[in-house]
């Protein structure tokens, strides 16, 4: 009878010894198809996570790769009491925020010269060229694939043509033509990390553009014209992961806009221009960047 007991009891100790761990600190794994691995998680790595979990009143090492699991959950479990109470919250194993910054050069499109007549300045004036764009941007990621975020940008060209600046001017002087464009909107986002945990990343945007074209006689002040008008972002981007949270992406993009109406001053005179059901003036730009990301 004692020697039953003895036995008994080292049973009960060796039991303790193997399975607590499991009972007392239980982690959760839970998969893409919403199936629950209630485990003791050993390693998470770049592509899978190692645990250990009791079935059967036996320990087993197993594995899942990464790319099925939805979230997963340090002690999730106090103990078994606690595992059929506790709320469940679940820590996304993907990342959230996605922080960027974006230059390089563009193209902006005009299909028009714009008449400066109506502010008493005998020339036309055109706004496409090359220029330069600079922008930021903000996503927070409500899945493994789909955001929203904002984006900010402004893009710059600069030219110079030789003109007069009033009827009487008989010699042409050179006028300097800086444009400004301001871009402020927010954006759906979709991506996607492949195994070398590079992502491909699309994102559409509606928002809206301030315009300013600056021209400038030999740095003295000529003429303003102002607009603005909603306008859409398109983009699609190449992220190159250096470290776990930092990268660099490649990027095209194009903005889709129109300006049915624009604004002239001098220090004279102001006027304002009705492009009267024509395309109006096309700020639509194609870009192509390079820029740092931060992900966490």
């Amino acid at each position: 009878m004692k020697k039953t007991t003895c036995l008994f009891t080292m049973f009960l100790f060796f039991a303790c010894f193997f399975f607590a761990p499991a009972l007392q600190a239980q982690d959760l794994i839970r998969t893409i198809d919403k199936r629950e691995i209630n485990c003791k998680i050993l390693k998470v790595t770049n592509t899978e996570i190692q645990y250990t979990f009791a079935e059967n009143k036996q320990l087993h090492e197993a594995s899942i790769p990464l790319d099925s699991v939805d979230t997963f959950k340090y002690k999730h479990f106090k103990d078994e009491q606690s595992a059929q109470t506790e709320k469940l919250l679940y820590s996304p194993s993907y990342e959230q925020i996605m922080l960027g910054v974006d230059v390089g050069p563009g193209y902006k499109f005009s299909e028009k010269d714009i008449d400066l007549h109506p502010v008493g300045i005998p020339e036309s004036v055109s706004s496409k060229g090359i220029g330069l764009n600079v922008g930021a941007s903000f996503g927070y990621f409500l899945s493994k694939h789909f955001g929203v975020g904002v984006r900010y940008s402004q893009f710059n060209t600069w030219d110079s043509f030789y003109g007069k600046t009033d009827s009487l001017q008989t010699t042409p002087t050179k006028i300097n033509n800086n444009t400004f464009t301001y871009y402020l909107g927010v954006s759906g986002l979709f991506r996607y990390e492949n195994e070398s945990k590079n992502l491909f990343i699309a994102e559409a945007s509606l928002g809206y553009i301030n315009y300013l074209d600056m021209l400038r006689n030999n740095g003295a002040f000529l003429v303003d014209l102002t607009g603005s008008s909603i306008a859409g972002y398109f983009k699609l981007g190449y992220d190159l992961r250096q470290w776990k949270n930092v990268g660099i992406g490649f990027s095209v993009s194009y903005t889709l806009c129109f300006l049915n109406y624009m604004r002239m001053e001098t220090d004279s005179r102001s006027k304002s221009v009705n492009f009267n059901g024509e395309s109006g003036e096309n700020l639509g730009r194609l870009d192509f960047t390079i820029g740092f990301r931060f992900y966490k």
